[in-house]
């Protein structure tokens, strides 16, 4: 019977280790002390989470550590921490976008730090960042019309409709009514 308490006690102590090893895995966020904290304000979350992966010119370099809403900015009320295994050193231009991490789903945070002949931006200051609208919702937005792909579409369609009515018009002498 000893054996028996003993090889159970040894089994709960190792599941268990286990089972907190798995759970702070999933649940702790990278919370470093020596990691550099990025402020941004975005007009929405664009599907990020805490824990999303930020990438700088490809190279992934931190995650972002939390999301908060203030509702008292009107523009851009999603505030986002950054939190960075180093600091970025942002220029005049530089864009922090939310993206499609691919095509199959996911989102990052991609920073883009500006031209090298911009100058130096404060990374202690009012940061702002945009949401690139994702694969799918920009084909959406073609089949509407929307953007410059989809105003292209638009005249291009409007110039196909005009050509077929110019070929049947019967007045003036179409196409069509020349043949016939």
């Amino acid at each position: 019977m000893d054996r028996l308490r003993r090889d159970t006690l040894l089994g709960l102590v190792f599941f268990g280790t286990m089972a907190f090893l798995l759970w702070a895995t999933v649940n702790l966020p990278d919370v470093a002390v020596d990691n550099v904290r990025l402020k941004v304000a975005f007009a929405q979350a664009g599907g990020c989470e805490a824990g999303t992966n930020v990438m700088v010119l490809g190279k992934k370099i931190g995650k972002v550590g939390a999301i908060d809403i203030d509702y008292e900015r009107a523009e851009q009320p999603v505030l986002m921490t950054l939190l960075l295994r180093e600091a970025v050193p942002l220029r005049t231009g530089y864009r922090i976008l939310v993206r499609d991490a691919g095509v199959l789903g996911g989102k990052q945070v991609y920073i883009e730090p500006g031209p090298r002949s911009g100058a130096a931006v404060p990374v202690d200051g009012d940061l702002r960042g945009e949401v690139e609208p994702g694969a799918f919702e920009q084909i959406g937005n073609i089949a509407k019309g929307e953007g410059p792909v989809g105003d292209n579409l638009n005249g291009a369609l409007a110039e196909i409709r005009e050509f077929f009515e110019l070929m049947t018009r019967t007045e003036n002498g179409g196409t069509i009514s020349h043949l016939i």
